[in-house]
Parts: structure tokens; C-alpha cells; sequence
């Protein structure tokens, strides 16, 4: 395997974790009541939809196609599956803590991109979207619900 199509494949992993958490977060805020955090994972979401577009463009320039595998759209159900059973009706506090477990998850993946051999600007790409991924993280841990 060359060196683009390394690249294009770990950026495919980001696609579909980014993809991941595009819907989760929508799903989210469709099942949470509080107004602000309402607001924020949707926000999230529309955050995750951005770079998905802005890593597949990468994947364009380095010839590769913005196709999922078809073995990704079987992950990408589970993973949806898994999500929301973790929502216990309208439970905030659980939706919360289901969001920064998968935020969790997505900073593994960006970390494994970044400790491949990226060229050097979408390293940077990918590095921007990584730090805006751990202050989405950090953001959630620091959110309180105020009981009612």
C-alpha cells in the first residue's frame, strides 16, 4: 500500500467516526429536554457534518473516492444501535455521558490518523479538527444539569 493510499484509508476511518457522531449527537438533542445542552450537541453535530466534508475533500485530492466500505455501513448501524440503548428515555444525565464516551472514541481515532504518515497540510487539517474535538469533549464534562 503507497503512501496516499495509506493516508486515504486512515482518512476514511475519520469519515466514518465523524459520521458517527454527526447522527449521535443529532439523535442526542432530539431525546434531550434541557434547552442549552439541547443546543450545544446540536451544535456537535452540524460541527461533525463540516469535517466530514472537509476530510472527504482531502480524500478526493489524494485520489481516493468518499465511498464507504460496505463493511462501514454495518459498523456505522451498530454503532448507532449501541448509542441509543445507552438512552434511558429522556435521561440527560445518561445521553450526556453517552455523548463523552463517544467523544472518547473519536479522539482515539483522530489520535491513530495522526500517528500515521498524513501529509503535512492535512495533518494540519486533521490536528485543528482533533483539538476542536477535545474541547467539544471538554465542554461536555464541564456541562452541569441542574436538577429540576
Amino acid at each position: 500500500m503507497n503512501n496516499n493510499e495509506e493516508s486515504v484509508d486512515k482518512l476514511h476511518d475519520l469519515v466514518e467516526t465523524l459520521q458517527n457522531g454527526q447522527k449521535g449527537y443529532k439523535d442526542a438533542s432530539e431525546h434531550i429536554e434541557h434547552s442549552d445542552l439541547k443546543t450545544v450537541l446540536y451544535r456537535l453535530s452540524q460541527q461533525r457534518a463540516l469535517f466530514e466534508a472537509e476530510i472527504k475533500d482531502e480524500i478526493r485530492q489524494l485520489g481516493g473516492t468518499e465511498e464507504e466500505k460496505e463493511s462501514l455501513k454495518g459498523k456505522l448501524q451498530d454503532v448507532w444501535m449501541d448509542f441509543k440503548s445507552g438512552y434511558n428515555g429522556n435521561d440527560t444525565e445518561g445521553i450526556l455521558n453517552e455523548c463523552k464516551k463517544r467523544e472518547t472514541d473519536a479522539m482515539r481515532s483522530y489520535e491513530e490518523a495522526l500517528s500515521s504518515d498524513l501529509p503535512a497540510y492535512i495533518r494540519e487539517k486533521v490536528e485543528g479538527q482533533y483539538k476542536l474535538i477535545k474541547g467539544a469533549y471538554e465542554q461536555l464534562v464541564e456541562f452541569q444539569v441542574n436538577p429540576s
